[in-house]
Protein backbone atom coordinates (compact mmCIF):
# COMPACT_ATOMS: atom_id res chain seq x y z
CA UNK A 1 0.00 0.00 0.00
CA UNK A 2 2.99 2.32 0.46
CA UNK A 3 2.89 2.60 -3.33
CA UNK A 4 0.26 4.95 -3.42
CA UNK A 5 1.25 8.66 -3.22
CA UNK A 6 1.30 10.59 0.07
CA UNK A 7 -1.97 12.50 -1.03
CA UNK A 8 -4.17 9.43 -1.59
CA UNK A 9 -2.85 7.72 2.00
CA UNK A 10 -3.45 11.38 3.55
CA UNK A 11 -7.33 11.33 1.76
CA UNK A 12 -8.49 8.35 2.39
CA UNK A 13 -7.53 8.97 6.20
CA UNK A 14 -9.21 11.75 6.10
CA UNK A 15 -12.35 10.25 5.03
CA UNK A 16 -11.89 7.17 7.34
CA UNK A 17 -11.95 9.88 9.91
CA UNK A 18 -15.39 11.07 9.51
CA UNK A 19 -16.70 7.87 9.63
CA UNK A 20 -15.42 6.69 13.24
CA UNK A 21 -18.81 5.10 13.66
CA UNK A 22 -17.70 2.24 11.35
CA UNK A 23 -13.95 2.77 11.73
CA UNK A 24 -11.09 3.01 14.13
CA UNK A 25 -8.75 4.81 13.34
CA UNK A 26 -5.83 3.93 15.07
CA UNK A 27 -5.81 0.54 13.56
CA UNK A 28 -4.80 1.61 10.21
CA UNK A 29 -1.73 3.03 11.91
CA UNK A 30 0.05 -0.55 11.85
CA UNK A 31 0.02 -0.69 7.94
CA UNK A 32 2.65 0.83 6.83
CA UNK A 33 4.94 4.08 8.28
CA UNK A 34 3.74 5.84 5.09
CA UNK A 35 -0.05 5.11 6.92
CA UNK A 36 1.20 6.25 10.63
CA UNK A 37 1.89 9.08 9.29
CA UNK A 38 -1.07 9.51 7.78
CA UNK A 39 -3.54 8.48 10.59
CA UNK A 40 -1.00 10.25 13.46
CA UNK A 41 -1.47 13.91 11.38
CA UNK A 42 -5.21 13.77 11.75
CA UNK A 43 -4.89 12.19 15.69
CA UNK A 44 -2.51 14.32 16.83
CA UNK A 45 -4.08 17.58 15.23
CA UNK A 46 -6.51 18.31 17.81
CA UNK A 47 -6.28 16.80 21.14
CA UNK A 48 -8.09 17.56 24.05
CA UNK A 49 -6.99 16.94 27.63
CA UNK A 50 -8.12 15.97 31.17
CA UNK A 51 -5.85 17.00 33.56
CA UNK A 52 -5.74 13.67 35.57
CA UNK A 53 -4.53 12.06 31.57
CA UNK A 54 -1.43 14.20 32.12
CA UNK A 55 0.51 11.92 32.49
CA UNK A 56 -0.63 9.51 29.39
CA UNK A 57 -0.15 13.00 27.38
CA UNK A 58 3.52 13.28 28.11
CA UNK A 59 4.04 9.48 27.22
CA UNK A 60 2.57 10.50 23.98
CA UNK A 61 5.50 12.66 23.15
CA UNK A 62 7.93 11.07 24.83
CA UNK A 63 11.70 9.84 23.42
CA UNK A 64 11.18 9.79 19.47
CA UNK A 65 7.87 10.26 19.12
CA UNK A 66 8.48 13.76 20.12
CA UNK A 67 7.92 14.32 16.40
CA UNK A 68 4.95 14.56 16.89
CA UNK A 69 4.44 17.86 18.00
CA UNK A 70 4.74 19.27 14.14
CA UNK A 71 1.05 17.47 13.72
CA UNK A 72 -0.42 19.64 16.66
CA UNK A 73 -2.62 22.67 16.24
CA UNK A 74 -4.89 22.85 18.54
CA UNK A 75 -4.87 21.42 22.58
CA UNK A 76 -7.89 22.39 24.90
CA UNK A 77 -7.51 21.17 28.42
CA UNK A 78 -10.47 20.72 31.13
CA UNK A 79 -9.04 21.05 34.74
CA UNK A 80 -10.03 19.02 37.40
CA UNK A 81 -10.78 20.20 40.58
CA UNK A 82 -11.04 18.17 44.19
CA UNK A 83 -13.84 16.91 45.46
CA UNK A 84 -16.45 18.54 47.94
CA UNK A 85 -16.32 15.19 50.06
CA UNK A 86 -16.43 11.61 49.47
CA UNK A 87 -19.31 10.74 46.95
CA UNK A 88 -21.81 12.59 45.28
CA UNK A 89 -21.70 15.37 47.53
CA UNK A 90 -24.54 18.33 46.88
CA UNK A 91 -23.44 21.89 47.01
CA UNK A 92 -26.42 22.80 49.12
CA UNK A 93 -24.35 21.30 51.63
CA UNK A 94 -20.56 21.55 50.82
CA UNK A 95 -19.33 24.75 49.50
CA UNK A 96 -15.96 24.55 47.60
CA UNK A 97 -12.43 25.35 49.61
CA UNK A 98 -11.30 27.89 47.15
CA UNK A 99 -7.78 27.31 48.95
CA UNK A 100 -7.88 23.38 47.98
CA UNK A 101 -8.71 24.51 44.24
CA UNK A 102 -6.06 26.55 43.97
CA UNK A 103 -3.59 24.02 44.95
CA UNK A 104 -4.72 21.63 42.59
CA UNK A 105 -5.43 23.95 39.26
CA UNK A 106 -1.71 25.54 40.32
CA UNK A 107 -0.45 21.84 39.84
CA UNK A 108 -2.23 21.03 36.73
CA UNK A 109 -1.11 24.48 35.10
CA UNK A 110 2.59 23.78 36.59
CA UNK A 111 2.73 20.25 34.88
CA UNK A 112 1.24 20.90 31.48
CA UNK A 113 3.54 24.16 30.97
CA UNK A 114 6.81 21.69 32.14
CA UNK A 115 5.31 19.07 29.43
CA UNK A 116 4.77 21.63 26.78
CA UNK A 117 8.34 23.11 26.79
CA UNK A 118 10.06 19.62 27.51
CA UNK A 119 8.52 18.76 24.39
CA UNK A 120 9.04 21.85 22.46
CA UNK A 121 13.00 21.64 23.61
CA UNK A 122 13.20 18.07 22.63
CA UNK A 123 11.67 18.40 19.27
CA UNK A 124 13.99 20.83 18.13
CA UNK A 125 12.87 21.22 14.14
CA UNK A 126 11.23 24.13 13.53
CA UNK A 127 7.26 23.43 13.71
CA UNK A 128 4.31 24.74 13.14
CA UNK A 129 2.50 26.57 16.08
CA UNK A 130 -0.78 25.93 17.69
CA UNK A 131 -3.51 27.12 20.14
CA UNK A 132 -3.94 26.58 23.26
CA UNK A 133 -7.34 26.18 25.12
CA UNK A 134 -8.17 26.53 28.70
CA UNK A 135 -11.47 25.10 28.24
CA UNK A 136 -13.11 23.80 31.76
CA UNK A 137 -13.22 23.53 34.87
CA UNK A 138 -15.30 20.76 36.97
CA UNK A 139 -15.71 18.16 39.68
CA UNK A 140 -16.20 14.37 39.90
CA UNK A 141 -18.49 15.23 43.09
CA UNK A 142 -20.89 18.02 40.70
CA UNK A 143 -24.07 17.63 41.83
CA UNK A 144 -27.30 17.52 38.97
CA UNK A 145 -28.36 20.85 40.43
CA UNK A 146 -27.72 23.38 38.20
CA UNK A 147 -25.31 26.61 38.90
CA UNK A 148 -27.68 28.45 38.18
CA UNK A 149 -30.05 27.75 40.78
CA UNK A 150 -29.88 30.85 43.02
CA UNK A 151 -29.82 28.32 46.31
CA UNK A 152 -26.42 27.07 45.05
CA UNK A 153 -24.75 30.15 43.00
CA UNK A 154 -25.26 32.32 46.04
CA UNK A 155 -23.66 30.15 48.47
CA UNK A 156 -21.03 29.26 45.87
CA UNK A 157 -19.97 32.75 44.99
CA UNK A 158 -19.68 33.37 48.71
CA UNK A 159 -16.85 31.09 48.65
CA UNK A 160 -14.68 33.74 46.44
CA UNK A 161 -12.24 32.73 43.39
CA UNK A 162 -9.11 29.92 43.18
CA UNK A 163 -5.88 31.22 41.55
CA UNK A 164 -2.99 30.45 40.11
CA UNK A 165 -0.28 30.65 42.74
CA UNK A 166 3.44 31.40 41.81
CA UNK A 167 2.72 31.90 38.00
CA UNK A 168 6.16 33.87 37.92
CA UNK A 169 7.68 30.25 38.26
CA UNK A 170 6.21 28.81 34.95
CA UNK A 171 8.67 28.08 31.80
CA UNK A 172 8.10 30.15 28.66
CA UNK A 173 6.18 28.40 25.85
CA UNK A 174 7.13 29.79 22.10
CA UNK A 175 5.37 28.28 20.38
CA UNK A 176 1.80 28.97 21.41
CA UNK A 177 0.33 31.61 19.09
CA UNK A 178 -3.22 31.70 20.15
CA UNK A 179 -4.24 31.49 23.91
CA UNK A 180 -8.01 30.94 24.82
CA UNK A 181 -9.66 30.78 27.65
CA UNK A 182 -13.21 31.13 29.34
CA UNK A 183 -14.91 31.02 25.80
CA UNK A 184 -17.86 27.89 26.87
CA UNK A 185 -21.33 29.09 26.45
CA UNK A 186 -21.60 28.57 29.97
CA UNK A 187 -18.53 30.27 30.77
CA UNK A 188 -17.05 27.34 32.97
CA UNK A 189 -14.20 28.32 34.35
CA UNK A 190 -16.41 31.03 35.71
CA UNK A 191 -14.82 30.71 39.52
CA UNK A 192 -11.33 31.20 38.39
CA UNK A 193 -9.39 34.27 39.05
CA UNK A 194 -9.50 35.86 35.83
CA UNK A 195 -5.99 37.46 37.17
CA UNK A 196 -4.77 34.30 36.16
CA UNK A 197 -5.31 35.40 32.30
CA UNK A 198 -2.66 37.80 31.88
CA UNK A 199 -0.10 36.02 34.11
CA UNK A 200 -0.67 33.10 31.72
CA UNK A 201 -0.06 35.21 28.40
CA UNK A 202 2.48 36.72 29.75
CA UNK A 203 4.27 33.03 29.13
CA UNK A 204 3.39 32.66 25.91
CA UNK A 205 6.37 35.10 24.65
CA UNK A 206 5.14 34.78 20.60
CA UNK A 207 1.44 35.05 21.40
CA UNK A 208 -0.46 36.52 18.60
CA UNK A 209 -4.11 36.40 19.23
CA UNK A 210 -6.01 36.11 22.68
CA UNK A 211 -9.63 35.30 23.21
CA UNK A 212 -10.35 35.70 26.94
CA UNK A 213 -14.01 35.21 28.76
CA UNK A 214 -14.90 36.53 31.86
CA UNK A 215 -18.43 36.77 34.15
CA UNK A 216 -19.05 39.68 35.56
CA UNK A 217 -23.40 39.16 37.37
CA UNK A 218 -24.96 41.64 39.61
CA UNK A 219 -25.92 38.35 41.78
CA UNK A 220 -22.23 38.13 42.98
CA UNK A 221 -22.63 41.46 45.38
CA UNK A 222 -20.79 44.68 45.40
CA UNK A 223 -17.91 43.47 47.52
CA UNK A 224 -17.61 40.58 44.78
CA UNK A 225 -18.20 42.01 41.88
CA UNK A 226 -15.54 45.37 42.96
CA UNK A 227 -12.64 42.41 43.66
CA UNK A 228 -13.12 40.65 40.02
CA UNK A 229 -12.71 44.25 38.35
CA UNK A 230 -9.86 44.61 40.15
CA UNK A 231 -8.24 41.49 39.10
CA UNK A 232 -9.19 41.88 35.81
CA UNK A 233 -7.69 44.68 35.33
CA UNK A 234 -4.69 43.07 37.37
CA UNK A 235 -4.30 40.37 35.25
CA UNK A 236 -4.50 42.63 31.96
CA UNK A 237 -1.86 44.59 33.30
CA UNK A 238 0.46 41.71 32.96
CA UNK A 239 0.36 41.87 29.18
CA UNK A 240 3.45 42.50 27.98
CA UNK A 241 3.57 40.82 24.67
CA UNK A 242 5.49 42.51 21.27
CA UNK A 243 3.68 40.08 19.31
CA UNK A 244 0.04 40.10 20.07
CA UNK A 245 -1.61 41.28 17.22
CA UNK A 246 -5.75 40.55 18.62
CA UNK A 247 -7.45 40.85 21.63
CA UNK A 248 -10.98 39.61 22.14
CA UNK A 249 -12.54 40.05 25.78
CA UNK A 250 -16.01 38.24 25.84
CA UNK A 251 -17.67 39.74 28.72
CA UNK A 252 -21.11 37.17 30.26
CA UNK A 253 -22.94 40.10 31.98
CA UNK A 254 -26.17 40.02 34.07
CA UNK A 255 -27.49 43.42 34.81
CA UNK A 256 -29.98 43.82 37.64
CA UNK A 257 -33.48 42.39 37.17
CA UNK A 258 -35.04 45.90 37.63
CA UNK A 259 -33.99 49.10 36.25
CA UNK A 260 -35.17 51.13 39.24
CA UNK A 261 -32.71 49.39 41.64
CA UNK A 262 -29.18 51.41 41.75
CA UNK A 263 -26.72 49.95 40.13
CA UNK A 264 -23.40 49.28 41.76
CA UNK A 265 -19.83 51.52 41.35
CA UNK A 266 -17.11 49.05 40.28
CA UNK A 267 -14.64 51.54 41.39
CA UNK A 268 -13.35 54.56 43.77
CA UNK A 269 -10.67 56.67 42.49
CA UNK A 270 -8.96 56.09 39.13
CA UNK A 271 -11.19 53.73 36.65
CA UNK A 272 -9.13 50.15 36.75
CA UNK A 273 -10.19 49.09 33.59
CA UNK A 274 -9.46 52.75 31.97
CA UNK A 275 -6.17 52.05 32.75
CA UNK A 276 -6.16 48.65 31.70
CA UNK A 277 -7.62 49.39 28.54
CA UNK A 278 -4.80 52.09 28.04
CA UNK A 279 -2.21 49.63 28.96
CA UNK A 280 -3.08 47.40 25.70
CA UNK A 281 -2.32 50.54 23.89
CA UNK A 282 1.33 49.69 24.62
CA UNK A 283 1.29 46.43 22.99
CA UNK A 284 3.38 47.65 19.73
CA UNK A 285 1.70 44.95 17.22
CA UNK A 286 -1.74 45.58 18.37
CA UNK A 287 -4.17 45.93 15.26
CA UNK A 288 -7.49 44.23 16.49
CA UNK A 289 -9.33 45.13 19.92
CA UNK A 290 -12.91 44.03 20.67
CA UNK A 291 -14.71 43.89 23.97
CA UNK A 292 -17.89 42.07 23.31
CA UNK A 293 -20.39 40.79 26.04
CA UNK A 294 -21.56 43.07 26.78
CA UNK A 295 -18.72 44.77 28.68
CA UNK A 296 -19.53 46.68 31.80
CA UNK A 297 -17.80 50.38 30.89
CA UNK A 298 -17.71 54.06 32.74
CA UNK A 299 -18.35 56.94 30.60
CA UNK A 300 -14.40 57.78 30.72
CA UNK A 301 -13.00 54.80 29.10
CA UNK A 302 -11.88 56.67 26.45
CA UNK A 303 -10.35 59.82 28.19
CA UNK A 304 -6.61 59.63 27.38
CA UNK A 305 -3.90 58.63 29.80
CA UNK A 306 -0.64 60.92 29.95
CA UNK A 307 2.60 58.55 30.85
CA UNK A 308 6.14 59.89 31.01
CA UNK A 309 4.87 63.08 30.04
CA UNK A 310 2.79 62.08 26.74
CA UNK A 311 -0.52 60.99 25.92
CA UNK A 312 -0.63 57.16 24.95
CA UNK A 313 -1.99 55.52 21.77
CA UNK A 314 -2.54 52.23 20.03
CA UNK A 315 0.61 52.40 17.61
CA UNK A 316 -1.13 50.28 15.25
CA UNK A 317 -4.68 49.67 16.55
CA UNK A 318 -7.45 49.39 12.80
CA UNK A 319 -10.28 47.73 14.32
CA UNK A 320 -12.03 48.22 17.60
CA UNK A 321 -15.41 47.32 18.25
CA UNK A 322 -17.01 48.04 22.10
CA UNK A 323 -20.12 46.06 23.49
CA UNK A 324 -21.44 47.96 26.44
CA UNK A 325 -23.82 47.25 28.83
CA UNK A 326 -27.05 49.29 30.05
CA UNK A 327 -25.66 49.59 33.37
CA UNK A 328 -22.42 51.36 33.35
CA UNK A 329 -19.06 50.65 36.14
CA UNK A 330 -19.28 54.38 38.00
CA UNK A 331 -22.78 53.51 39.36
CA UNK A 332 -25.02 55.10 37.04
CA UNK A 333 -27.56 53.94 34.31
CA UNK A 334 -26.59 54.26 30.30
CA UNK A 335 -30.21 54.63 29.77
CA UNK A 336 -32.94 56.87 30.95
CA UNK A 337 -36.80 56.33 30.38
CA UNK A 338 -38.30 58.64 27.72
CA UNK A 339 -40.29 60.73 29.35
CA UNK A 340 -42.40 62.20 26.36
CA UNK A 341 -43.31 59.12 25.39
CA UNK A 342 -44.06 57.73 29.06
CA UNK A 343 -46.18 61.12 29.80
CA UNK A 344 -48.20 60.85 26.09
CA UNK A 345 -49.36 57.18 27.10
CA UNK A 346 -49.43 57.04 30.80
CA UNK A 347 -53.54 57.60 30.80
CA UNK A 348 -54.19 55.96 28.21
CA UNK A 349 -56.58 52.59 29.62
CA UNK A 350 -54.82 50.56 26.87
CA UNK A 351 -51.54 50.64 28.29
CA UNK A 352 -52.47 50.13 31.45
CA UNK A 353 -51.44 46.50 32.06
CA UNK A 354 -48.14 47.30 30.35
CA UNK A 355 -47.10 50.41 32.29
CA UNK A 356 -48.02 48.96 36.20
CA UNK A 357 -47.82 50.44 39.42
CA UNK A 358 -47.50 53.43 37.13
CA UNK A 359 -43.81 52.44 36.70
CA UNK A 360 -42.84 52.44 40.38
CA UNK A 361 -40.70 49.97 42.11
CA UNK A 362 -42.86 47.11 43.71
CA UNK A 363 -41.63 44.22 45.75
CA UNK A 364 -43.22 41.08 46.54
CA UNK A 365 -45.04 40.48 49.90
CA UNK A 366 -43.59 36.61 49.63
CA UNK A 367 -40.97 35.19 52.09
CA UNK A 368 -37.81 35.52 49.95
CA UNK A 369 -37.19 32.07 50.21
CA UNK A 370 -40.49 30.94 48.44
CA UNK A 371 -41.07 33.57 46.15
CA UNK A 372 -41.17 32.59 42.71
CA UNK A 373 -42.84 33.97 39.51
CA UNK A 374 -41.49 35.06 35.90
CA UNK A 375 -42.20 38.69 35.91
CA UNK A 376 -39.73 38.97 39.46
CA UNK A 377 -36.10 40.35 40.05
CA UNK A 378 -34.16 39.55 43.12
CA UNK A 379 -32.14 41.92 45.22
CA UNK A 380 -28.37 42.06 46.19
CA UNK A 381 -26.74 44.26 48.04
CA UNK A 382 -22.75 43.61 49.19
CA UNK A 383 -22.80 40.24 49.70
CA UNK A 384 -24.16 37.50 46.86
CA UNK A 385 -27.17 36.62 49.10
CA UNK A 386 -30.38 37.77 48.03
CA UNK A 387 -32.02 40.19 49.84
CA UNK A 388 -35.35 40.45 48.74
CA UNK A 389 -37.52 40.20 45.10
CA UNK A 390 -39.17 43.08 43.25
CA UNK A 391 -40.65 43.97 40.22
CA UNK A 392 -39.24 43.25 37.23
CA UNK A 393 -39.78 46.73 35.75
CA UNK A 394 -37.37 47.33 32.60
CA UNK A 395 -37.81 50.68 31.33
CA UNK A 396 -34.84 52.55 30.19
CA UNK A 397 -34.83 53.06 26.54
CA UNK A 398 -32.74 56.60 24.96
CA UNK A 399 -29.38 57.11 25.73
CA UNK A 400 -27.90 59.04 28.73
CA UNK A 401 -26.47 62.40 27.76
CA UNK A 402 -24.47 62.52 31.10
CA UNK A 403 -22.85 58.82 29.93
CA UNK A 404 -23.26 58.78 26.16
CA UNK A 405 -21.99 62.04 25.54
CA UNK A 406 -18.27 61.97 27.39
CA UNK A 407 -18.52 58.84 25.94
CA UNK A 408 -19.22 59.45 22.20
CA UNK A 409 -16.67 62.55 22.47
CA UNK A 410 -13.77 60.00 23.48
CA UNK A 411 -14.19 57.98 21.25
CA UNK A 412 -13.95 60.67 18.57
CA UNK A 413 -10.92 61.39 20.01
CA UNK A 414 -9.77 58.61 19.81
CA UNK A 415 -10.47 58.11 16.14
CA UNK A 416 -8.82 61.44 15.53
CA UNK A 417 -5.61 60.37 17.73
CA UNK A 418 -4.73 57.16 15.98
CA UNK A 419 -3.70 57.30 12.50
CA UNK A 420 -4.19 53.32 11.40
CA UNK A 421 -7.57 53.10 12.96
CA UNK A 422 -10.33 52.30 10.06
CA UNK A 423 -13.02 51.26 12.00
CA UNK A 424 -14.87 51.69 15.08
CA UNK A 425 -17.82 50.27 16.49
CA UNK A 426 -19.96 51.16 19.54
CA UNK A 427 -23.07 49.58 20.42
CA UNK A 428 -25.17 48.24 23.26
CA UNK A 429 -26.20 44.66 23.48
CA UNK A 430 -28.09 41.90 25.93
CA UNK A 431 -26.56 38.98 27.31
CA UNK A 432 -25.41 36.47 25.83
CA UNK A 433 -28.24 35.02 24.80
CA UNK A 434 -30.37 38.31 24.14
CA UNK A 435 -28.84 40.18 21.59
CA UNK A 436 -31.63 42.55 20.50
CA UNK A 437 -32.80 44.07 23.68
CA UNK A 438 -36.22 45.26 23.20
CA UNK A 439 -38.32 43.42 26.10
CA UNK A 440 -41.09 45.66 26.96
CA UNK A 441 -43.57 48.35 25.33
CA UNK A 442 -41.29 51.33 26.87
CA UNK A 443 -37.95 49.34 26.94
CA UNK A 444 -37.34 48.90 22.63
CA UNK A 445 -33.86 50.69 22.97
CA UNK A 446 -30.80 49.99 20.49
CA UNK A 447 -27.97 51.79 19.82
CA UNK A 448 -24.93 51.42 17.33
CA UNK A 449 -22.51 53.83 16.65
CA UNK A 450 -20.12 52.83 13.19
CA UNK A 451 -16.97 54.71 12.08
CA UNK A 452 -15.36 53.65 8.62
CA UNK A 453 -12.60 54.99 6.95
CA UNK A 454 -12.74 55.16 3.04
CA UNK A 455 -12.24 52.14 1.50
CA UNK A 456 -13.59 49.80 4.72
CA UNK A 457 -17.53 48.82 4.02
CA UNK A 458 -19.70 48.76 6.99
CA UNK A 459 -22.14 46.24 8.39
CA UNK A 460 -24.69 48.15 9.71
CA UNK A 461 -27.64 45.68 10.00
CA UNK A 462 -31.10 46.30 9.28
CA UNK A 463 -30.39 49.34 7.85
CA UNK A 464 -29.30 50.58 4.06
CA UNK A 465 -27.85 53.88 3.79
CA UNK A 466 -27.81 55.97 0.85
CA UNK A 467 -23.91 55.84 0.28
CA UNK A 468 -23.51 52.41 1.23
CA UNK A 469 -21.73 51.86 -2.07
CA UNK A 470 -19.48 54.97 -1.85
CA UNK A 471 -16.07 53.88 0.10
CA UNK A 472 -14.19 56.75 -1.18
CA UNK A 473 -14.92 59.32 1.48
CA UNK A 474 -14.88 58.42 5.55
CA UNK A 475 -18.17 57.62 7.29
CA UNK A 476 -20.28 57.97 10.72
CA UNK A 477 -23.39 56.10 10.93
CA UNK A 478 -25.81 55.75 14.02
CA UNK A 479 -28.64 53.85 14.85
CA UNK A 480 -30.91 54.09 18.09
CA UNK A 481 -34.54 55.08 18.90
CA UNK A 482 -35.90 58.08 18.90
CA UNK A 483 -32.79 59.80 19.74
CA UNK A 484 -29.98 61.45 17.58
CA UNK A 485 -26.96 62.29 19.03
CA UNK A 486 -25.68 65.90 20.55
CA UNK A 487 -24.82 68.63 17.99
CA UNK A 488 -21.64 69.03 19.90
CA UNK A 489 -21.27 65.18 19.63
CA UNK A 490 -21.91 65.28 15.50
CA UNK A 491 -20.05 68.41 15.37
CA UNK A 492 -16.39 66.74 16.76
CA UNK A 493 -17.00 63.29 14.88
CA UNK A 494 -17.47 65.73 11.67
CA UNK A 495 -14.33 66.76 12.61
CA UNK A 496 -12.90 63.24 12.64
CA UNK A 497 -14.36 62.34 9.03
CA UNK A 498 -13.42 65.94 7.30
CA UNK A 499 -15.80 67.90 5.28
CA UNK A 500 -16.30 65.34 2.55
CA UNK A 501 -17.15 62.69 5.32
CA UNK A 502 -20.74 61.40 5.33
CA UNK A 503 -22.59 61.08 8.47
CA UNK A 504 -26.08 59.62 9.06
CA UNK A 505 -28.70 59.11 11.29
CA UNK A 506 -30.98 55.60 11.45
CA UNK A 507 -33.92 54.49 13.27
CA UNK A 508 -33.61 51.28 14.74
CA UNK A 509 -35.76 48.60 12.75
CA UNK A 510 -35.24 46.13 15.19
Amino acid sequence: MDLMPAEIIDSIATELSMNKDQYKLSSYAAVSRMWQGAIERITFRTLKLTTPDIADFQSMYSGNMSSRRRYLRKLAVDFELPRLGEGEWCTYEHLPDRNSDSVAFTKSVRQLFAILHTISTTYSLKVPPYELEFRDAYRLSDCTHSIHDWRISDPVWSAGFYELHDWILLPELHDVHVFNCGLSIWNALRGLNRRFLGEVASKLVNLKQMNLGFQECYNWGSRLRVLHFRDMYEGLLEVHGQTIREIRIDMTHDPPGSEHLQVAKLFTGENPFRIAFWHLSTLPQLTKLHLTGPTVISPDIFSPIVLDGEIVNFPCLQDLLVEFSTDSADGRWHFIRDEAKYLAIKDNPDYEDEIGNDMEDYESDSDISTATGDGDASVYGVEPRRTRWVHNHKFRSLPNPQTFSPLLLGAAGICRRLSNMRMMTLRTTGDRFWNDIGYEWLTHRDFEMQYRRSGTPSDLKHCKTPFDDDLSVNRVFWRSVDWEPPEEVQAKWQEVIGVQGRMAVFESQL
